[in-house]
């Protein structure tokens, strides 16, 4: 669900909506950029408590706008896991 919902945020151009500081993205996938980084980031996404649409636009919109060199890794592990 989150794979076919980030896909669609950063092929749109998302922008963060209410879902507090997601500094922590771009930090998380400087230290593994790879598939695994990209769960790492998920995961802990998914642990703050709001919906898998509001997760999506929140690493959606923080890639893009903080570190968009990660958004091939991003659609990559997407279009993997469902997206």
């Amino acid at each position: 669900m989150i794979a076919a919902l980030v896909t669609t945020m950063v092929i749109a151009g998302s922008t963060l909506a209410g879902t507090g500081s997601m500094g922590w993205v771009c930090p998380t996938l400087d230290n593994d950029p790879s598939e695994d980084g990209v769960w790492d980031v998920v995961l802990g996404a998914v642990k703050r408590g709001y919906s898998s649409e509001q997760d999506a636009e929140a690493i959606a919109s923080e890639v893009q706008n903080n570190c968009p060199e990660y958004i091939p890794l991003l659609l990559s592990w997407a279009e993997k896991n469902g997206g």
